[in-house]
């Protein structure tokens, strides 16, 4: 599991994308999403992820409405239901930091 976050302005969706390598498009990904301070899965949670192309799956179905940090836990299933985890894929993480880009650029200015 990675370290780093994405950054996401407070405002923005959360922008929920796996890519499946071998550009498989029959499989049915969803995004897990907890909130990392409580531990508690988000409103909406799981999102499905739609195909997009060349095995690009996304969904943007969530936006925090405040700042923190999230984690998606990517899990592949091989149908539609979401019964059969696909054990050609590993469950993967993205790890996102929500920012209030506008108060953050006044307090850096504030501190000059």
């Amino acid at each position: 599991m990675s370290s780093e976050h994405i950054l996401v302005d407070l405002g923005d969706p959360l922008p929920l994308e796996l890519l499946l390598t071998d550009g498989n498009v029959g499989k049915f990904p969803q995004a897990i999403v907890r909130d990392v301070s409580t531990g508690a899965t988000v409103v909406g949670s799981p999102f499905s992820l739609t195909h997009l192309g060349e095995g690009l799956y996304r969904n943007v179905a969530f936006t925090p409405t405040s700042v923190g940090k999230f984690r998606a836990v990517f899990i592949i299933y091989n149908e539609s239901g979401h019964t059969t985890e696909s054990i050609e894929y590993p469950r993967s993480t993205d790890n996102f930091l929500v920012i209030d880009k506008v108060l953050t650029i006044k307090t850096f200015l504030a501190l000059k």
